[in-house]
């Protein structure tokens, strides 16, 4: 009788504690130790167990390795799981802005300040949130405008 080895690609994996996980993710970004989040945060989402909490924490978590590739992918797979998610728009028109997409990021912030509820609806941390992304459309705003007024000086 032959034995078949079990091939660990097709096994099923153990399963894990998503929670207990995430808090350790989240305690490591609150110590300035991405690495360990990121590790953590990827080890939930190999496990198919992934929320939008967790492709956020591994969105910061990639930011702050300054993996850029990396932050959007994640930010994209949280807008996957909730597209109208407000801090999620905004972290992906960041992500956006430190490719250097401008564009793409102030459709995003645009967007998001545009589905807003009222600012008494939201806790404060996303309130400053939301300023800052409504800065950031004034100031791109103002960007596109001098572009602008550049091209018609030097075309006229």
């Amino acid at each position: 009788m032959t034995r078949l080895t079990p091939n660990p690609l097709t096994m099923p994996m153990p399963p894990i504690d998503v929670r207990a996980i995430a808090q350790a993710g989240a305690d490591a970004l609150r110590r300035d130790d991405a690495r360990t989040a990121r590790a953590l945060f990827e080890q939930i989402i190999a496990a198919g167990q992934a929320d939008t909490s967790v492709c956020l924490g591994l969105t910061y978590a990639c930011r702050r390795l300054g993996d850029k590739a990396g932050a959007l992918a994640a930010a994209d797979r949280a807008l996957e799981l909730e597209p109208r998610n407000l801090r999620v728009l905004i972290l992906k028109a960041d992500c956006m802005a430190d490719m250097g997409d401008a564009r793409g990021a102030s459709s995003f912030y645009q967007f998001a300040v545009k589905i807003a509820p009222p600012a008494d609806q939201m806790p404060a941390e996303l309130r400053d949130e939301l300023r800052r992304a409504q800065a950031m459309c004034e100031r791109y705003v103002g960007e596109f405008e001098a572009f602008l007024q550049d091209r018609l000086v030097r075309g006229g």
